[in-house]
């Protein structure tokens, strides 16, 4: 994942978020303002405001009538692939936080 010059903190959970990957390619990319994103933390539906992925806010109602529903969808797919594996990291992390075994 490149690291963003500059990144920019989520508008719903604060988290700073400086790295970008693409859902529909292996290269490497840099965020263009207007690019669709999800924060990696809380999942919140983004889209950059200035080229580098130096700034970013929350999608709106025009956002989504813009990018259609085939954007959407991805958009919403990545959020739930964010959120499962954030759900499975706490969950491992409450269980082995338990473990009285010695490492």
């Amino acid at each position: 994942m490149p690291r963003l010059e500059r990144g920019y903190d989520c508008p719903g959970c604060g988290t700073r978020n400086d790295g970008a990957t693409a859902v529909d390619t292996d290269e490497q990319i840099i965020p263009r303002a207007g690019d669709f994103c999800v924060c990696f933390r809380c999942g919140a539906l983004l889209r950059y405001t200035a080229d580098g992925g130096a700034a970013a806010r929350r999608v709106t109602p025009e956002d989504e009538a813009e990018g259609g529903p085939e954007a959407m969808e991805i958009l919403q797919r990545a959020r739930q692939f964010i959120m499962g594996r954030n759900f499975a990291r706490d969950r491992l992390r409450e269980f082995n936080a338990g473990d009285d075994v010695e490492a």
